[in-house]
């Protein structure tokens, strides 16, 4: 079938829910960009809206909330969401939407039921991208016969219905295309927006805290903490270092900036090792006092078991600081070991330990150029850059 008439593309967005997060970063940054340059853009939430990751800049009328009780791929999920099909029909019919840009998994198994309803009734079909964030085989492995018949199914529909998949990294593509059908596939990397942000307000955080300058700061970024993200083998390779160099309260100190659910967990491990002293934990902040923490560290460290991109890696070249990060799916396409930073194996706390006493012991040698840190973000990681890309592949 022909997509709808239209003198210009309508897109529409469709994502589970909203909140701080890297895939709903990307597609409001995407969203903004595309009604800047005049394309008329809706967005759907299937959810729930807990939060606006970044400033919207198209109208708030043009953002639908279905208020679906699920915003992950569950088999209740999977139950229930047969329900969303009608809405979802209607809301494109009225707006004569062209163009389907959906986010995650969620809403890529609601918008194939969508597009195959369309297709059986003889309506004008639109164009359905499906967009991964994630290493999402890896994160959920097909470990049940119930996971793998649902695949199965899902990727027959995929082959049906999908127009094309963007992927945020070949790491992602790779997983994802072993179990998935996969039909026009495109690599593009998220974008940071470009903001440089001093140290100031991490010291005026650390002096409202109580919290003396360490003569050696380590700050773990993340906006949701989460036991993926690794945390625990820095804990174990900090345990180490600790006793190696015979480290006081107050010399080294490692800020853990964001928040999540696993930090109740984690102060308990810390606890428990009477290492308390030397951690703090911000809890949720916002993105700006994340950068000015980004440049105070003297190391940056991103010890992710799993990995889809990774956007802290990329605002940690944007703020010209040397990052420590695993080789987790899409980081080894960021951070090359010994060129713009430092890359150790995913979940090798020996390999860690290691690369962090070498970092410890020439703290204050020049080891990278910070001006080619910032250069490599700028040929590789600007809005611009990701949106041209956009655009070209999408063909609008």
């Amino acid at each position: 079938m022909q997509q709808p008439n239209s003198a210009k593309p309508v897109i529409l967005y469709v994502i589970p829910s909203l909140a701080f997060g890297g895939a709903e970063i990307q597609a409001l940054q995407q969203l903004n960009y595309l009604h800047r340059q005049g394309f008329e853009v809706y967005l759907i939430v299937l959810s729930e809206i807990s939060d606006f990751p970044i400033p919207i800049q198209f109208p708030e009328k043009q953002i639908e909330v279905l208020g679906f009780l699920y915003s992950s791929l569950i088999f209740n999920a999977v139950q229930k969401s047969f329900a969303l099909v009608l809405p979802l029909l209607q809301f494109i019919q009225k707006r004569q939407i062209t163009h389907v840009i959906a986010h995650l998994p969620l809403s890529h198994w609601v918008m194939r039921l969508v597009k195959m309803r369309q297709k059986i009734s003889g309506q004008a079909t639109i164009q359905l991208i499906q967009y991964h964030h994630a290493i999402q085989y890896e994160e959920n492995p097909l470990d049940t016969f119930s996971k793998k018949a649902f695949n199965a199914f899902n990727s027959q529909l995929a082959k049906q219905v999908d127009d094309s998949n963007i992927f945020v990294s070949k790491a992602a593509f790779d997983n994802i295309s072993k179990y998935l059908h996969i039909q026009n596939p495109k690599i593009i990397h998220n974008a940071v927006i470009e903001n440089r942000v001093g140290k100031e307000l991490a010291l005026h955080y650390l002096q409202k805290e109580g919290i003396k300058q360490a003569d050696f700061c380590m700050v773990l970024p993340g906006r949701v903490l989460a036991e993926v993200k690794g945390h625990g083998l820095l804990i174990a390779a900090f345990q180490t270092l600790q006793q190696r160099f015979g480290w006081e309260v107050g010399e080294v100190k490692v800020i853990f900036a964001g928040g999540g659910r696993s930090i109740p967990a984690l102060k308990e491990k810390i606890a428990t090792v009477k290492l308390i002293d030397f951690f703090h934990f911000t809890d949720f902040i916002e993105n700006t006092l994340l950068l000015s923490f980004l440049q105070l560290a003297d190391v940056v460290v991103i010890p992710s078991i799993a990995e889809g991109f990774g956007n802290v890696a990329v605002e940690g070249l944007m703020q010209q600081s040397t990052v420590l990060c695993s080789n987790a799916g899409g980081l080894k396409e960021i951070i090359t070991d010994g060129f713009n930073g430092w890359v150790f194996e995913a979940g090798n706390v020996e390999q860690l330990t290691d690369k962090l006493a070498y970092l410890y012991q020439h703290r204050h040698e020049k080891l990278l150029d910070k001006n080619a840190l910032l250069e490599d973000f700028r040929q590789r990681f600007t809005i611009e850059g990701q949106k041209k890309q956009l655009l070209d592949f999408l063909k609008l």
